[in-house]
């Protein structure tokens, strides 16, 4: 998934040039982590999603700009990457073992709406080790797949809080990973409960897929990015079966991106808070 970015209208290209005549500022200027550790990362169930229009939201998400420059751990110099179309929505959730163990949502109004990626060449690392409550593991990125940016969640009406998005919540840049054969590997339970806004359901917990990074975002070079709340906070998200118990619907959503209406499909990940190492 590495290439250059297809052709595109003559917008992205001229966003594209603008930001890279200013990447040095963009660097300088979102500096990256802030000083003060932000609040706990949740557990995030994530669902297969389109944007759609509604007669109430007949542009989905009108602010979505047709390039970013994103900056993380495995990029401090920042990438560039195109935009594409809405493919996940995720929901904080609760989690329950089968010992009994649970973790509770901390951050409840705290969402993730997540953008595909056609990102120009970018290194990508050859190996990441991350901890979490299923172990430790290793993982390989294959591709940078998406953005997933905070948000706000409407089942109702597209009627949100003036902020523009929740509070406490990074963007991520999300990677597709394998698992290499002979390196760590995460031991996830045979089962466990689920509870998010949507429903309860239990579970198997497949490989893991995607890794997310914490990462600053960049739209107007001279604005500059975004900052990152907590850069020790990272996502492994792992394969779960779509539920039969839960039915397709539609939401709303506002972020940095404007608002939109969103169809949310089946869930497909679960998402484990993190650590490297």
């Amino acid at each position: 998934m590495s290439r250059l970015l297809p052709s595109r209208p003559s917008l992205l290209l001229g966003a594209l040039v603008l930001i890279a005549a200013a990447l040095p500022a963009i660097i300088s200027a979102a500096s990256g982590p802030a000083g003060a550790a932000g609040p706990t990362l949740d557990h995030f169930e994530c669902y297969a999603a389109t944007a759609t229009s509604s007669a109430v939201v007949p542009t989905p998400f009108p602010l979505t700009p047709p390039a970013v420059l994103l900056k993380n751990s495995f990029a401090p110099a920042g990438f560039l990457a195109g935009t594409g179309a809405v493919q996940l929505h995720c929901n904080p959730v609760k989690k329950q073992l089968p010992s009994g163990a649970v973790t509770n949502i901390t951050n409840p109004t705290a969402h993730l709406v997540c953008w595909g990626l056609h990102p120009n060449p970018v290194a990508l690392p050859s190996l990441v080790t991350l901890n979490n409550q299923f172990g430790k593991g290793a993982l390989k990125p294959t591709a940078v797949r998406s953005l997933c940016v905070p948000s706000w969640k409407n089942p109702q009406a597209p009627s949100f809080p003036a902020a523009t998005a929740p509070a406490g919540l990074d963007h991520f840049t999300c990677y597709s990973v394998v698992h290499p054969v002979g390196t760590p590997a995460f031991s996830p339970p045979a089962s466990v409960t689920l509870t998010d806004q949507f429903f309860t359901h239990a579970t198997s917990v497949g490989v893991p897929n995607l890794m997310c990074a914490p990462t600053s975002k960049t739209v107007k070079p001279a604005v500059g990015g975004t900052k990152v709340v907590n850069p020790t906070h990272y996502l492994v998200c792992f394969v779960i079966p779509g539920s039969t118990a839960f039915a397709s619907r539609g939401v709303f959503a506002k972020n940095q991106f404007g608002i939109g209406a969103v169809r949310v499909v089946r869930n497909t990940e679960l998402c484990v808070p993190s650590t490297l190492g």
